[in-house]
């Protein structure tokens, strides 16, 4: 009898080569919480039979395993955010010509100083009024025409940025 006998038929097509790469994670998935559920059961046959500090000695190995892979899950999950992040920037973020400006819903938020962009993928907003703005981070200052004052642009460039740590 093999080795794997004893888990899901699922297994048993991943080595006989029936199944997709895109279910061996799954499957693989469903093979670790069977060894895990095992384990478990030792443990408690330890404690059963009197062995406390055998039992003792897997229950924290299965603790200090958890707690890796809860760390692991956290980052895996800060990383997916991260990307998440950079797509939606790099489907919103517009560049007019002079200034970027993010699109957030039907709201044209910035502009954004290009300088720090360009030097550094920085999003920092400039900050000012009446048409004059100055960035708080390169301390440059630019003129914004107002609206009036300019011709709608319709070749808008919608950049796809490195990205971008938002800068205050």
């Amino acid at each position: 009898m093999p080795l794997f006998a004893a888990f899901p038929t699922s297994l048993h097509k991943v080595f006989s080569g029936q199944t997709d790469e895109k279910n061996i994670i799954i499957i693989w998935r469903e093979v670790y919480i069977m060894l895990h559920y095992y384990r478990f059961k030792d443990a408690l046959s330890l404690f059963s039979a009197g062995k406390l500090e055998e039992g003792r000695r897997i229950l924290r190995e299965l603790q200090s395993e958890y707690i890796s892979m809860a760390d692991e899950l956290n980052a895996l999950r800060a990383q997916v955010q991260e990307y998440e992040d950079i797509l939606y920037l790099a489907r919103n973020l517009i560049f007019d010509g002079s200034y970027y400006w993010l699109l957030t819903g039907s709201l044209r938020q910035g502009p954004f100083c290009p300088h720090c962009y360009a030097k550094n993928g920085l999003l920092v907003r400039l900050l000012g009024e009446d048409g004059v703005f100055r960035c708080p981070n390169c301390l440059r200052d630019m003129r914004i025409p107002k609206k009036e004052e300019t011709a709608p642009n319709a070749e808008a460039v919608q950049t796809h940025a490195k990205i971008i740590p938002f800068g205050h």
